[in-house]
């Protein structure tokens, strides 16, 4: 009972962890003297490994070393690196059940973005994640509202037979749900209207 009540208690602190980090990404230019220091900490194929694990879910050391399929001494060189470029922390502290401490790694960010060009820049960037951001949240609550009502029009109307009916039944499993279709159809109009629009700002 014990070992279950801390495993719970865990996967809850590691839903508490992911929600009180950094809502803004991190953006870095290539340029930037610090993105020299971030290549050669990202140069190991098993840092970027780590990485990415944590970026997934907050961890532990021996539960990263599980998941990389590596030693815990080549586990934790490879923090020490992370830590080092803040690039990871340490978010909290969990204890075994033998109560030996283990630190748990998060990213220090919620997101790492490196870009290049010379039009752009940290605060351009920055804003454009943001606003791809606030417009894929808001198809999708719109998407799921389109759902909704298809569903409960579907409902509320009866089928005029049986074999029609087997037949729409039919149809419906090979067909995406409403709210899915409508949330790809218009994310495909909004990337075809930024291509256009930076297209044109290119060329002007």
């Amino acid at each position: 009972m014990t070992s279950i009540t801390r495993l719970l208690s865990r996967r809850q602190s590691a839903k508490s962890i992911q929600q009180e980090k950094d809502a803004e990404p991190t953006v870095l230019a290539m340029d930037d003297e610090s993105a020299d220091e971030i290549f050669n900490a990202l140069s190991s194929a098993t840092t970027r490994s780590i990485l990415t694990s944590l970026y997934k879910k907050p961890k532990t050391a021996s539960e990263i070393g599980d998941e990389v399929d590596t030693s815990l001494q080549n586990i934790n060189y490879h923090l020490t690196k992370l830590k080092e470029n803040d690039l990871i922390e340490v978010a909290d502290t969990w204890y075994s059940d033998q109560g030996k401490e283990m630190k748990v790694y998060t990213p220090s960010d919620e997101a790492l973005v490196l870009f290049a060009g010379e039009d752009l820049t940290q605060s351009t960037v920055l804003s454009s994640i943001k606003n791809l951001i606030g417009i894929v949240a808001a198809f999708s609550i719109v998407s799921v509202l389109v759902d909704q009502l298809f569903r409960r029009f579907a409902s509320s109307s009866s089928p005029i037979s049986a074999g029609a009916g087997q037949s729409s039944s039919e149809v419906t499993t090979f067909m995406l749900p409403p709210g899915a279709i409508f949330f790809l159809g218009t994310l495909f109009a909004v990337v075809v209207f930024l291509c256009v629009r930076h297209y044109q700002e290119q060329h002007h």
